[in-house]
């Protein structure tokens, strides 16, 4: 068991042994695993930047970049990268990728094609204020939950559930974040 993680760390195929990190983190995804289970992953992370700087290696194969550059030359789409398996994830009904979740650079771009007038300066601007509203009603909501939640409180939001402890509140974030998706888009390709 030691061998599987001592030899890739050891052979460093990817090249990421020069860059500083937790030393758990460099040998296994225990130390990731660990504080995603404390729902302390952005805490974390945010700390180990502090300590070691931009880049960070936080498992075998992962690095956290933080600098305002590497967006785009990370997720552009012109940087000639292909997307890594976890994005075949994210498919529409049927398994389709969505364009999100699109591999092949191809396809990708014929996907891109169709739907970048959405995306335009111009049309972002317009919808602003109105994704602005939804996400105003959004954060009042979670607002009311974490409060309850500080107060040892779960509860019912709709159909979302919500438990408390520790003067926290745990509840399922892509269930929130679907709903908004779904009542923004709604609102801007249906109206009201």
């Amino acid at each position: 068991m030691v061998l599987a993680h001592l030899v890739p760390y050891l052979s460093d195929p990817a090249g990421l042994r020069a860059y500083p990190g937790p030393s758990l983190a460099k040998l296994s995804k225990f130390w990731l695993a660990r504080i995603a289970y404390h729902g302390r992953v952005n805490a974390s992370v945010y700390e180990a930047h502090e300590k070691y700087g931009t880049f960070v290696r936080i498992s075998p194969i992962e690095v956290s970049i933080v600098h305002p550059e590497a967006l785009h030359q990370i997720y552009g789409h012109t940087t000639g990268t292909t997307k890594s398996d976890l994005y075949s994830a994210f498919t529409q009904f049927g398994g389709t990728p969505s364009v999100f979740g699109t591999r092949d650079r191809t396809e990708h771009a014929r996907k891109r094609k169709i739907m970048a007038h959405i995306f335009s300066l111009k049309s972002v601007v317009e919808f602003e204020p109105i994704i602005h509203s939804y996400q105003r009603v959004l954060v009042q909501k979670w607002d009311r939950i974490c409060e309850a939640g500080v107060r040892g409180n779960g509860g019912v939001e709709g159909s979302c559930v919500w438990r408390a402890g520790n003067e926290r509140a745990w509840f399922d974030c892509m269930r929130w974040f679907n709903y908004l998706a779904f009542d923004i888009i709604g609102r801007l390709f249906l109206g009201k």
